[in-house]
């Protein structure tokens, strides 16, 4: 009660002076700014920012949506759950979107809810490769990602019996939301 009553006594002392302090027009030159005004409100507006291609400056980075991963060759992956599903983006150096170069990639991860491991396919969605599984939390595993191309070989046994994979890439990944 006592907290009330005094912050309405503030207001009623507080809001006559904010309401007699004067109005500026600080789009007039001649008008001069309040004493407790910023000395920047005078300074002239910065001038428009020019094209970063003309001015030969280097061209700015962009942003990766969800969790970064390196490819190889200054590429990157953009790994994010939307939905609930996974959603993997493209980037290239700069770190700007670019079209998907996989057909698919396959997702495998060992949740912590159950026994066994569960499994996603991705597919183009868009410029990026999308998921139709929905992934429960606890979002706290490896996460095995694996890029497949339609134009890879078929698989092929080695000397020592074993098959040569047709993936283009594999990483694996501590997946943590």
């Amino acid at each position: 009660m006592k907290t009330s009553v005094a912050l309405v006594l503030a207001l009623g002392v507080l809001a006559p002076a904010f309401a007699a302090a004067p109005k500026v027009d600080m789009t007039d030159p001649k008008a001069k700014a309040p004493a407790g005004a910023a000395k920047d409100a005078k300074a002239p507006a910065a001038p428009a920012k020019k094209d970063a291609k003309k001015d030969g400056k280097k061209e700015e980075m962009g942003k990766i949506e969800g969790q970064e991963i390196a490819r190889g060759e200054g590429r990157f992956l953009g790994l994010e759950l939307v939905g609930g599903k996974f959603k993997l983006s493209f980037y290239n150096a700069k770190k700007k979107p670019v079209v998907p170069d996989v057909s698919r990639a396959v997702l495998r991860w060992d949740p912590k809810y159950k026994l066994g491991v569960e499994r996603s396919v991705l597919v183009p969605s868009g410029n990026a490769l999308v998921g139709d599984k929905f992934v429960r939390p606890p979002y706290n595993f490896n996460l095995t990602i694996v890029l497949l191309r339609d134009d890879a070989p078929a698989p092929t046994p080695a000397a020592d019996g074993t098959t040569a994979e047709p993936a283009g890439e594999t990483f694996v990944i501590p997946f943590r939301q």
